[in-house]
């Protein structure tokens, strides 16, 4: 599946819809990857937000108004004066690059940190290495993750759902589902002490499977491979390049 939408971000350029560069006020960002096919103007770089911010305003008029969003910085540079887009638009106001710093929202990472750390108190993980594992990717929880047409949701949360629901968590389920039938057929046959057995049984595969691979050894490595996984595939900075006013006239 990751394979899969990373070949549609390296295709995502031609597919029909997508803003052609020309049609962009701004140079598109180098190595920079979209958004979503169906945002065009939006961008996401691996590069932090006042390298991207200088990129921009070294290649502009240097026109840079900041401002704040939800405590991080926005950057806006102006590629078009009020002038110019009414020529297009005799309401329009003036265009250009937006840039910004980090998202509304945190990412799936704070939410594995935040079991990593109920890992820890339960003597999983030791703190050394729990606090190894804040340092490396709590920033992860401030980054930007492309939209994935495939699933209609942000990137990090289909990994985050990779991870949650595994094969072997799949087949728990549908062994717990098959028990669950078997209880309320014994039931209905007042086989109450059968029913027992098999709730009991239930339980303790529930309790076993938690063991070994959600709380237990196997669980902790799990999530620490979605961290990595996440950090690979998250971005630092957004970028908003408008569209040329003449592009909305065709």
């Amino acid at each position: 599946m990751r394979l899969l939408f990373t070949l549609s971000l390296a295709c995502l350029m031609f597919l029909p819809g997508q803003a052609l560069a020309t049609e962009l006020l701004g140079p598109i960002y180098p190595d920079a990857v979209p958004y979503s096919s169906e945002q065009p103007e939006y961008f996401l770089s691996k590069d932090p937000y006042e390298k991207v911010k200088t990129y921009y305003k070294e290649d502009s008029r240097g026109v840079v108004k900041e401002r704040t969003l939800d405590g991080a910085r926005v950057a806006w540079i102006e590629y078009m004066s009020v002038t110019e887009v009414q020529k297009y638009d005799s309401i329009g106001s003036a265009l250009g690059v937006e840039v910004f710093e980090q998202p509304s929202r945190q990412s799936k990472a704070a939410d594995v940190l935040g079991m990593l750390k109920g890992m820890m108190m339960n003597g999983m993980l030791s703190k050394a290495e729990y606090d190894r594992l804040v340092k490396e990717y709590k920033p992860v929880c401030q980054w930007f993750f492309p939209w994935s047409d495939e699933d209609g949701q942000p990137l990090d949360v289909s990994i985050y759902e990779d991870y949650e629901h595994r094969p072997e968590d799949r087949a728990l389920k549908q062994d717990t589902d098959a028990m669950a039938i078997r209880i309320q057929e014994l039931m209905k046959q007042g086989k109450q002490q059968e029913a027992m057995q098999v709730m009991q049984q239930m339980a303790h595969s529930v309790e076993e499977h938690h063991a070994e691979h959600g709380t237990g050894q196997a669980g902790v490595e799990r999530w620490k491979e979605c961290l990595a996984e996440l950090k690979r595939n998250g971005y630092l900075t957004r970028i908003r390049n408008a569209l040329h006013p003449a592009a909305s006239l065709k």
